[in-house]
């Protein structure tokens, strides 16, 4: 897992051959004047979704993974807690849903502030719990960019 200010996310660019056409679209784009929902940036290889939210209590998210896309979100307004885990410190709780690209996981793992202006990229091997109350319930937007996995550099 990667965390970072937006302002560095051409270090990123190497990692994958699509991370620069990902971080172009976030670096170009108003998320401020969208409305949620699902966005094409490449087809199905990189997509956009919009999210508006009430931050949660920790009892109420869930772990999950990924396998086809990596995801690279992106705090565009309002302050959450983002937890991670390395999957193979976690418990699968339901089978990998294809058609729905979730893995269902539980077990214990590290939080994080996860702010305004900065980046989160979630490997496949990095299980993650977004949409945790920091200090206080908070409305969020945030934007997770999904990448399908393909050549790494």
């Amino acid at each position: 897992m990667v965390i970072d200010k937006i302002i560095n996310c051409h270090n990123y660019f190497p990692l994958n051959t699509r991370f620069s056409t990902a971080f172009e679209y976030l670096l170009g784009t108003d998320f401020t004047k969208m409305e949620p929902g699902r966005y094409e940036v490449d087809g199905n290889e990189i997509f956009a979704i919009v999210q508006d939210y009430q931050t949660k209590n920790i009892a109420d998210c869930k772990w999950e993974a990924h396998r086809k896309y990596i995801d690279i979100q992106f705090m565009v307004k309002g302050t959450e807690n983002f937890g991670y885990a390395n999957l193979d410190s976690l418990k699968t709780v339901q089978d990998y849903n294809d058609e729905k690209e979730f893995l269902l996981l539980e077990g214990e793992g590290d939080f994080l502030k996860f702010d305004k202006d900065y980046f989160i990229i979630a490997f496949p091997q990095d299980g993650h719990m977004p949409g945790i109350v920091f200090d206080s319930p908070n409305q969020v937007r945030k934007v997770v960019l999904k990448v399908r996995i393909g050549y790494f550099r």
